[in-house]
């Protein structure tokens, strides 16, 4: 009995704390106003924001320190590999759960639970509990999709192994990618949708509604060329880091390739500004500023070129006239508002084991391939001369864009809100 009060009491402290640390926005409750509960909040990069600003939608945030917390208390720091004991520690931690989550949601009385993603194991057993309670579990998917015969393999892989989709709906952002995970197993056609990309809404909507840039007399500014960077292992799902240790196992040759050229591309031509664009900082950073250096490149020295961390990628595509990358969703944003797209296929990604990774292997007619480091140079050269885009490679890229980032509508963040105010309580 006593045992029982005191695990009762811990149950109710936690709830307590749990509690208070979620974030909500201040309004009052709206008629049937939908209050969300958000897991792994950080990872719906300006999503939540957006769905917030609807009144029939209200987020709550669960702060992903108590989710990582309580699944560790469980299953510990270094998670085990042994399925009994696996299988022990997921039941125990299921098991309070239900306490739980049960009497928290109760107090934050919410109708439903959000999830950012399929593969995020802190939220799984969260999801699983919360429908199993009657509170409905949904997963904005908020993976993008870029077609490699190895990403396919990847994405099918749970289904095909008998994993099933433990909520009420799942919403990826294309159709395509959902016909690969329903084909799998992984979720039906009834428990699964499409939305599209909600951050691309406004960029969308503005692209559709100015005159392509590439028609843009741009004589009041210095000509830019803008490199999005990748690393050598890019489009390798499975291997954590975008640089890895061993680069040479990846695509480091044509990865260095492509960042030196570009580089000496500004220092041989103080006139033409050059942009490298790194996703983040720290090791990304080190490692271009290593690389250049082997090639006797520093970057501090040469005035017409920089590396940029922080940047948004979208107002960097408003400023360039040629745009170089390779993996990267950045390539179809800058497609779309008809900036000329240079993209490197050449060294690893031409040898026939490594074919499987090649990232956007169908959609070559939006984009300007360059086969090998001279060609990359020549198509530079050619595009800051002549950045037209003609129509029918226009019409590829609008059908490219639509396959694989989202409709040109503008209208994810509509159907997202339609698609979570249809889901009923489980």
């Amino acid at each position: 009995m006593i045992f029982l009060l005191t695990r009762t009491i811990l149950i109710w402290l936690l709830v307590y704390f749990c509690k208070n640390s979620v974030r909500v926005k201040q309004r009052s409750r709206i008629g049937d106003s939908k209050r969300i509960l958000a897991l792994n909040v950080n990872r719906f990069r300006g999503d939540l924001e957006l769905l917030d600003q609807d009144d029939r939608i209200t987020i709550l945030r669960m702060p992903y320190l108590w989710q990582g917390r309580l699944y560790y208390w469980f299953f510990g720091e270094e998670l085990e590999t042994e399925p009994s004991e696996v299988l022990r520690q997921r039941k125990q931690y299921r098991q309070f759960l239900e306490r739980f989550l049960s009497r928290l949601y109760r107090l934050l009385d919410i109708d439903l639970v959000l999830g950012s993603g399929i593969h995020y194991k802190v939220a799984e057993d969260w999801g699983a509990i919360s429908e199993s309670l009657g509170y409905s579990y949904v997963v904005l998917h908020r993976e993008g999709y870029m077609g490699s015969p190895f990403e396919d393999e990847y994405i099918a892989a749970p289904g095909q192994m008998g994993k099933r989709f433990p909520g009420s709906m799942l919403i990826f952002q294309t159709q395509r990618h959902r016909e690969i995970v329903v084909k799998s197993g992984f979720v039906s056609e009834s428990n699964s949708a499409v939305s599209g990309v909600m951050r691309m809404d406004d960029f969308i909507r503005a692209s559709c509604s100015t005159i392509p840039q590439s028609t843009v007399f741009k004589s009041d500014r210095r000509k830019r060329i803008t490199l999005f960077s990748f690393g050598p292992s890019t489009g390798f799902i499975t291997v954590p880091p975008i640089w890895p240790i061993d680069p040479e196992n990846y695509l480091m040759e044509m990865c260095y390739k492509t960042h030196v050229l570009v580089a000496r591309y500004a220092v041989n031509h103080a006139d033409i500004d050059v942009t490298i664009k790194t996703k983040w900082g720290g090791r990304w950073l080190e490692e271009i500023h290593k690389i250049l250096g082997e090639h006797g490149i520093e970057s501090s020295d040469v005035e017409n070129l920089e590396i940029l961390t922080e940047s948004s990628a979208q107002e960097l595509i408003g400023k360039s006239d040629v745009v170089v990358g390779y993996g990267s969703t950045t390539l179809l944003e800058a497609a779309i508002v008809g900036l000329p797209v240079i993209v490197p296929r050449f060294d690893e990604l031409l040898r026939d084991d490594f074919k499987k990774y090649l990232l956007y292997p169908d959609i070559d007619e939006a984009f300007n391939i360059a086969e090998g480091p001279d060609k990359l140079e020549r198509l530079i050269e050619e595009n800051l001369a002549n950045p037209g885009i003609d129509e029918q490679q226009m019409t590829a890229r609008k059908r490219a864009f639509t396959r694989y980032i989202s409709s040109l509508n503008g209208d994810a963040v509509e159907r997202s809100i339609k698609l979570l105010l249809s889901v009923e309580s489980a």
